[in-house]
């Protein structure tokens, strides 16, 4: 993890055009039918970061610092703690320490994605980080964007 400055943050959305930001992306673990899947699901190369809960200061994650691998995985580590890990090494951040401040933030907690809003649910809801929005960021991704009929 990189720390990174709020305008670097911003230009990095920036490039990517539209109206994209970066969105919190609270890790979680689910079980349907017996199957075990992790949200968000990361099979895409999207912008990573983490935000310290207490000082608001950006960290990006681009590599791993173990292996310099670029694709990453949501999953549990040996002590069953919710974070995300590489794909090559499965070295991974479940909790981890604000350089600025000296917080110790759990990953589940301080995730965020590059992504776009969902427009109309936020409107809806008159904010992007309600439970309502959550829920239905996560249906696009785990269930719509998963579908056969998306190209």
């Amino acid at each position: 993890m990189k720390k990174t400055s709020n305008s670097e943050m911003e230009k990095i959305a920036e490039e990517k055009g539209g109206k994209v930001e970066w969105i919190p992306a609270e890790i979680s673990r689910h079980i349907t039918d017996g199957n075990v899947w992790y949200y968000p699901q990361l099979n895409k190369k999207k912008r990573m970061s983490f935000r310290c809960k207490k000082c608001k200061t950006w960290y990006l994650l681009d590599e791993c610092s173990n292996c310099r691998g670029v694709k990453f995985k949501c999953g549990l580590d040996k002590d069953r703690n919710l974070g995300v890990f590489c794909e090559k090494c499965d070295m991974g951040i479940s909790l981890w320490t604000c350089t600025e401040c000296g917080a110790k933030n759990l990953a589940s907690k301080t995730f965020y994605l590059l992504d776009k809003g969902c427009f109309i649910a936020s409107a809806v809801y008159t904010s992007k980080s309600t439970v309502e929005v959550d829920l239905f960021r996560k249906y696009r991704d785990v269930v719509l964007c998963n579908s056969l009929l998306v190209p």
